[in-house]
């Protein structure tokens, strides 16, 4: 979790809003270093101090020109970044509104969003074809396996064979943010994980 001005964040928001932001380039690499800092639970004072610490993480890359064979260099610049987010992550792929999703799961989408989910309400959620409530070991910021702090379940859009939506919640110093993301596919237990907004 990244704390902005005690406003909780994951990295793909701030994806998103530095990608909207026109007085900040975006750069490839920011969604390495927003994993870094966010397996850090950082907390900065504004949105300035976020782009000052990845300028500088930025600034701090291996120099290419340190290294005479390219292959020294990528392998330099692969330890200093970290392991990179998965292509299927949220933090790597855009996000979706709930008009976006299949038209057949907008109302699954829409009280998921509006309600959230308690296993309280299973029932209620079962009528909106909502099912299956279970432990899920992906982050879906990532793609990698869930951190301490961080919890994560999966449901059943529209029975087993449907789509999935996957519920990340994450506590740090009393501070708590749940995000959902979809998957219209889960071939071979392979998912998207794009967040609802």
């Amino acid at each position: 979790m990244i704390l902005i001005n005690n406003v909780a964040h994951v990295p793909s928001e701030l994806v998103e809003i530095i990608k909207k932001d026109n007085n900040t380039p975006w750069r490839a690499s920011y969604e390495y270093y927003l994993m870094q800092i966010n397996a850090s639970n950082s907390t900065f004072a504004d949105f300035g101090g976020l782009i000052l610490k990845l300028g500088g993480l930025v600034m701090g890359e291996p120099k290419q020109a340190s290294f005479p064979k390219a292959a020294d260099y990528q392998r330099a610049l692969a330890r200093y970044r970290g392991t990179p987010p998965t292509p299927n992550s949220a933090i790597v792929m855009a996000p979706l509104t709930r008009l976006t999703v299949n038209r057949d799961d907008q109302a699954a989408i829409a009280y998921l969003l509006d309600t959230g989910y308690a296993s309280s309400r299973a029932t209620e959620a079962s009528n909106y074809g909502i099912t299956n409530r279970q432990p899920h070991q992906s982050d879906p910021e990532t793609g990698a396996p869930k951190a301490p702090g961080v919890d994560v379940i999966e449901l059943y859009i529209n029975g087993p064979a449907g789509r999935r939506v996957t519920i990340r919640t994450e506590t740090f110093n009393n501070n708590r943010k749940v995000t959902l993301y979809y998957s219209s596919r889960h071939v071979e237990n392979t998912y998207d994980y794009q967040r609802l907004s």
